[in-house]
């Protein structure tokens, strides 16, 4: 795992320094419904996030969307990360799909390359093609496709209805083959009860269950699965914190340049403000709290003071990206460029043990003391010109 840490951190430094960093996006965000329409095509990264977030068009870039309810029918020339409450996806998309929600409809899909999904309730009907791999983590899994490669995750009841050019490789509560299926390769699954196969299916390997038996604790395996576990929670992390920070760009670009300011400025000062911040807050909040009044006080300030903590690694990262690029000698003024750079460089080196969690606990104390001392100025100026 360090070798690979280390090994993708110096790809990424090097990276920066042969090439020109040039990080263009269109963003698009909305409180209400958004809507890339049929006859709209865009030459760029799409960000879009809204209540409702609609793509019909043409993408020529990688699309990030997130909304109450996500719908893409259009051809994304690129890969698609879409998170929402309910997700649908049709159309053609030419790279990798990643999808969240609580319901995920892949529906007459075309997909270049592999399909990553989790979520409550998910399906992928006959009318779609996975050119890759096709890996899952639901509640209830419903797949009809044609995939090219594999299959692998686990859920907690399984349909398989379609076609598998290689293995299938799962660990499921119930599992069910259905007449349409017809897989080329092994199907290994973990499970407490036994498979229903469809006496029309067609399984061109073995069919190996494999039932869990209680056994002593393994510690190593127990280290691999919590080490494997933080890997999937930071590449999560770094692409909902890419999203949001786009969106903070977009919307609060002078403020963001002021609080990096300060970071470089004053470190040390916006560090010690923030761990104090972090003491201060709990206490205070509860002894607010002990009065009716002061409840739905304590109720705000709780939830402004859980997300100044989501956003501090974002003005954290932002502020390191911009201290690597100029590091390397690239005079970029890129915002986006600073996010990228320092939002990957965050999540490598989050993931390392021990000097991940203290990264983690000084981003967090340097950008929230940077956010308080941001705010404090603001509210100081428009006092003086008041």
């Amino acid at each position: 795992m360090k070798k690979i840490i280390l090994s993708l951190s110096i790809a990424i430094i090097v990276s920066f320094v042969v090439f020109p960093v040039t990080v263009n996006a269109m963003i698009v965000n909305s409180k209400g419904n958004v809507t890339i329409a049929a006859d709209e095509t865009i030459d760029d990264d799409l960000f879009i996030a809204g209540e409702t977030v609609t793509i019909r068009g043409v993408i020529n870039g990688d699309v990030y969307a997130a909304g109450g309810t996500v719908d893409i029918d259009g051809v994304v020339n690129g890969d698609v990360l879409a998170a929402g409450g309910m997700v649908t996806i049709s159309g053609q998309i030419k790279d990798d799909v990643r999808v969240a929600g609580g319901q995920v409809t892949i529906s007459n899909a075309i997909i270049g390359d592999n399909v990553t999904v989790a979520g409550g309730n998910v399906s992928i009907d006959n009318q779609t093609t996975v050119g890759g791999s096709l890996s899952f983590g639901v509640g209830y899994f419903s797949v009809a496709a044609q995939v090219a490669r594999g299959i692998v995750g686990g859920g907690g009841a399984v349909y398989m209805n379609g076609t598998v050019a290689n293995d299938v490789s799962i660990g499921v509560g119930e599992l069910r083959i259905g007449p349409d299926a017809n897989i080329a390769g092994d199907i290994s699954y973990t499970s407490d009860t036994k498979a229903i196969v469809d006496d029309s299916a067609t399984v061109g390997g073995s069919i190996t269950q494999d039932v869990p038996v209680s056994t002593k604790v393994d510690i190593n395996e127990i280290d691999h699965f919590i080490r494997n576990i933080l890997v999937v929670f930071a590449v999560g992390g770094f692409f909902s914190m890419l999203l949001v920070g786009a969106i903070m760009i977009f919307m609060a670009r002078d403020a963001l340049v002021g609080i990096s300011k300060i970071i470089s400025n004053n470190t040390l000062r916006v560090g010690g403000i923030g761990f104090i911040a972090l003491i201060v807050f709990i206490p205070a909040v509860v002894l607010v709290s002990a009065t009716i009044v002061g409840i739905p006080l304590a109720m705000i300030a709780g939830g402004m003071f859980t997300l100044f903590l989501y956003i501090s690694p974002i003005i954290f990262s932002m502020s390191l990206g911009k201290w690597i690029l100029k590091f390397v000698g690239n005079a970029t003024k890129n915002q986006y460029a600073f996010l990228v750079v320092g939002l990957f460089t965050f999540t490598v080196v989050s993931i390392i043990p021990i000097i991940g969690g203290i990264v983690t606990l000084v981003a967090l104390i340097i950008g929230l003391g940077a956010i308080i001392t941001y705010s404090a100025q603001i509210i100081s100026r428009n006092r003086l010109n008041g």
